[in-house]
């Protein structure tokens, strides 16, 4: 879904994005030379032919009624939602080590960092076997640190000069992350390094990594949080920043924060830099949180301004998390783009300056996607903008799965693109030529090339023909045309047009969009983006419906023909005729009054949908206004909506009447909610409580809160001064959902960060065997017994709960003589006989680490481990348990480490802590039940 600016504070106010309102697919053409190309797909046998005397017109139905559609048919290929067809691809370089980083030099070499601490060079169509540079002692345990980030200097070519992000251990067991600035001559360096920027904080994960030269000549740096969330929000440290420093590591006079090398703060782990070639702006790539929803993905988009604050911990993209509330967050500034619920895992990132692509490469922001959890997400993104060159416009995914995990991508001199993949960096599945840079050459087509095709919708069975707009976003090549066609399933008319707007709604279920795209441009693939069909997939009524739908066929669910006698006309002349319900001879009285109105008799409550089809008729009038009536107390009181075509303050908006006093609560302004006389509108009400939303050919046109509407009355249909027709109402009474049971949480603790606090809690367990001790606000394991069976040294919380939960706990395993370092978070337990754990053994020996289940003593090992998540000493974990039914998700610092399905879960336990051989020690216990 693509979020402009400026609807993002409205997204975010409702605090979620309705997705299934707008989805944007887009198209990809083929080329054809020298024959037309006619294919038509082959549908399910469900499916029937509707299009008479046409045999290019298929047809296929929709089964996801909550999302727009267009779906492939004849002649056109689509890759939702990207375009690919205009370059080829090619491996130019294999055998590499998870490269991270890429850059060219101003003789055309390319520079290649590798996370294990070397640098490689591509040069004559040839990998250099020699490394240019090795760092010794650069950290790679896991699969986010080692030698990262690279940038050349804007003076390269004179002096040399290479500067690389790594990350390095000062030997105290942390990590820490290094700026420094190398000097290279022919393939090799010379001299000894210098350290611009030294102790970035750095972790496992989320070190950031990327830097680069911005067109001022300084260099920025993006630094990740590095496990320790909020320090992206304080000033005096460089984690979860972009730094801004001069090409010598001193700090710049200009920078916002005087004498900090801080530029932006509140980043969780950036890792694309680049500026737009015409306006200036930094723009970054950023990875957002991993977890279970909320509390995943949402991968951001930003534009970097000076000085502004982006929101980590407590905010990401539209969301904010609870847990950080005391957290002073001044300001945010919110995402121009965010992946929602999609995972991208962004990497490296840069504008297209060539003019080899063209079309919609030219100046749109091009990032790697490394994907997420061997699932989807790996691909080549292209980000394309309105001619304002900040909003939005179309994203398109290329390559999606086809080179595994994409890292970085860079602009060569002559116009090509190349990617680096990342499929030995633990989290892909390497090939035999991973990892491999990827070469992505223009496809140059000396002839013209014309493709035509339909594309198909259909709004389903039982749905009303509520249709809104084809639109087209983006602006098509030089030499190319597009033609749009829709056709009625009921009667075979044709509406055909030529702008992005198809003028009149069809009448029946179905719509199709034929297309014919021709270029007569040497080099461009004719093709059409973001191509959707909007539509109300409300009126399909859910069941058990309290509706007025006694008419005849379902499309139409108050059919006026033959129950024109469920409504009491009062004012003007009312008539049925053709199944519509005629206001003629309006009276143009009474001013402020809806006089010409017709109330249906049957009664709903505070909570419904509905929706009706109005179509203005030309009059004296130029008001224009047609009335939609609803929440009747009685005959002295009700409300209205209208819409006006003069759009004057007081002739449109919701109003209130009261024994004939007419109340303007709420005006609309969004801009084309005016009605124009002859041309037929969608109009539906959506009422939850005493929120009103308010539509107009499915675009919101109002959102209000009235505490004073009714709790229950009729519906009706009506003027103030002039004439109209009114079919298809509907009108649905839609339960009120029940809140939210309070969630059942161990949230004793002083903050909201910390939800057992140990200090002033140790009194909610109950301990057996070792030595428990409080310290420092955790809770503390020595002395522990090394004998008996199961997890002997435990503590028990006092609370109990039942069924699914989330319980989360940090555990940090302290030298013994032992070497199993095994750890346990206890769940479910019945009674003190029959409990399950997880376990996290160092040693990884089978039956040391896993699921385990003890009865009456018997240590039963259920699901075992990898080698990849076992434990060591001094270092802290999170653990999480996820349960759902009989299913239980095991994460180790955020990686999911098992899923398994377990029948014998006791239904009701409570929780602890504990270890079988070790001492330890925990905190942060937080166990919650939706």
């Amino acid at each position: 879904m693509i979020i402009s600016r400026s609807t993002f504070n409205e997204l975010r106010e409702n605090n979620k994005l309705r997705s299934e309102r707008a989805i944007y697919l887009g198209i990809i053409t083929a080329i054809f030379i020298a024959v037309v190309l006619i294919i038509i797909n082959t549908v399910s046998a469900a499916s029937t032919k509707q299009w008479p005397a046409s045999n290019d017109w298929t047809q296929e139905t929709l089964t996801d009624k909550s999302a727009n559609l267009i779906t492939t048919a004849t002649g056109l290929t689509m890759t939702p939602p990207g375009i690919a067809s205009n370059v080829t691809p090619s491996v130019i370089a294999t055998g590499l080590d998870t490269p991270w980083a890429m850059r060219f030099a101003p003789s055309g070499k390319l520079f290649i960092t590798e996370r294990p601490g070397r640098v490689r060079v591509f040069e004559n169509n040839v990998l250099n076997p020699t490394p240019v540079l090795t760092i010794s002692g650069t950290e790679t345990l896991s699969a986010e640190e080692g030698l990262q980030g690279m940038a050349l200097d804007p003076d390269f070519g004179n002096n040399g000069y290479m500067y690389l992000y790594y990350t390095y251990s000062p030997g105290d067991g942390s990590m820490k992350n290094r700026v420094a600035r190398y000097t290279v001559s022919g393939n090799t360096t010379v001299g000894t390094p210098v350290t611009l920027v030294d102790a970035i904080p750095g972790s496992r994960f989320h070190n950031g990594g990327r830097i680069a030269f911005g067109p001022d000549g300084k260099l920025y740096i993006a630094t990740g949080a590095a496990d320790v969330d909020a320090a992206a929000q304080d000033l005096n440290s460089t984690a979860g920043k972009i730094l801004r420093i001069n090409p010598d590591g001193t700090i710049p006079a200009d920078n916002p924060f005087p004498g900090l090398p801080v530029y932006s703060l509140g980043h969780r782990n950036p890792q694309g830099l680049a500026w737009h070639p015409e306006t200036g702006k930094l723009w970054s790539t950023e990875h957002g949180p991993t977890g279970t929803p909320p509390f995943c993905c949402h991968d951001e988009v930003n534009i970097i301004e000076p000085g502004a604050n982006y929101g980590w911990p407590k905010h990401y993209a539209s969301l904010t998390n609870s847990t950080y509330s005391s957290l002073n967050v001044v300001n945010p500034v919110y995402p121009v783009y965010e992946s929602g619920d999609g995972k991208w895992a962004p990497g490296g990132a840069i504008f297209y300056r060539g003019d080899q692509l063209g079309g919609p490469w030219k100046n749109s922001l091009i990032f790697a996607g490394l994907g997420f959890q061997n699932a989807g997400g790996r691909a080549l993104y292209r980000l394309g903008l309105n001619v304002d060159n900040t909003t939005p416009t179309s994203l398109d995914s290329l390559f999606v799965n086809q080179y595994g995990r994409l890292r970085d991508v860079v602009e060569g001199p002559g116009g090509d693109l190349y990617l680096a993949t990342s499929n030995r960096d633990g989290r892909g599945q390497p090939i035999a030529e991973d990892d491999r840079i990827v070469k992505l050459t223009p496809t140059i087509d000396s002839a013209s090339s014309t493709a035509t095709g339909t594309l198909t919708f259909d709004a389903g069975s039982g749905s009303t023909a509520d249709w809104g707009s084809i639109v087209s976003e983006t602006t098509t090549p030089t030499g190319t045309s597009v033609t749009f066609q829709s056709r009625s399933s009921t009667d075979g008319t044709t509406y055909s047009a030529y702008t992005s707007d198809i003028p009149s709604s069809p009448n029946g279920r179905f719509i199709q969009i034929k297309i014919t795209l021709t270029s007569n441009q040497a080099g461009v693939v004719p093709s059409v983006s973001n191509l959707s069909l909007n539509y109300d997939p409300v009126t399909a009524p859910p069941p058990p419906p309290v509706s007025f739908c006694s008419g005849s066929t379902a499309a139409v669910c108050e059919d006026f023909t033959s129950n024109a006698a469920n409504f009491t006309p009062t004012g003007g002349t009312w008539t049925v005729s053709n199944g519509k319900y005629v206001l003629t001879n309006p009276l143009t009285t009474s001013s402020g009054v809806v006089h010409n109105r017709s109330i249906h008799k049957t009664s709903v409550g505070s909570n419904f949908v509905a929706s009706a089809k109005v179509t203005m008729t030309p009059s004296s009038s130029t008001s224009n206004d047609i009335a939609f009536i609803f929440g009747y107390t009685n005959s002295t009181n009700y409300w209205s909506v209208s819409l006006a075509e003069n759009n004057s303050s007081g002739n449109h908006g919701l109003f209130r009447i009261v024994n004939n006093a007419w109340t303007q609560v709420a005006d609309i302004t969004t801009s084309g909610s005016q009605l124009i006389d002859g041309l037929t509108y969608d109009i539906r009400l959506e009422r939850t409580g005493t929120m009103l939303k308010i539509y107009r050919n499915n675009v919101l046109v109002l959102t209000t809160i009235q505490s004073t509407m009714p709790a229950s009355g009729s519906f009706g249909l009506g003027s103030i001064n002039d004439a109209a027709s009114f079919d298809e109402l509907v009108v649905t009474e839609t339960a009120t959902p029940p809140p939210p049971p309070p969630p059942v949480s161990f949230c004793s603790g002083s903050t909201a960060a910390v939800c057992e606090d140990f200090t002033s809690s140790a009194a909610n367990f109950t301990r057996s065997a070792g030595t428990w001790n409080v310290s420092g606000g955790k809770y503390v394991l020595t002395n522990p017994a090394t004998s008996g069976s199961g997890v002997y040294n435990r503590a028990i919380h006092n609370k109990s709960i039942t069924g699914n939960f989330t319980a989360t706990a940090k555990l940090t395993p302290t030298t013994s003589s032992s070497t199993a370092n095994d750890v346990a978070l206890l769940f479910a337990y019945t009674n003190s006989t029959n409990y399950w754990f997880v376990s996290l053994a160092e040693n990884n020996s089978t039956g040391n680490h896993g699921l385990f289940r003890v009865v009456n003593g018997t240590f039963t090992q259920v699901v075992d481990f990898t080698s990849t998540y076992q434990i060591r000493d001094a270092t802290t974990y999170d653990v999480k348990l996820v349960r759902s039914g009989n299913t239980l998700t095991i994460f180790r610092n955020n990686v999911q480490v098992a899923n398994t399905t377990q029948s014998t879960l006791p239904a009701t336990g409570t929780f602890g802590l504990g270890s079988i051989n070790d001492p330890a020690s925990f905190d942060e216990l937080v166990v919650t039940q939706p």
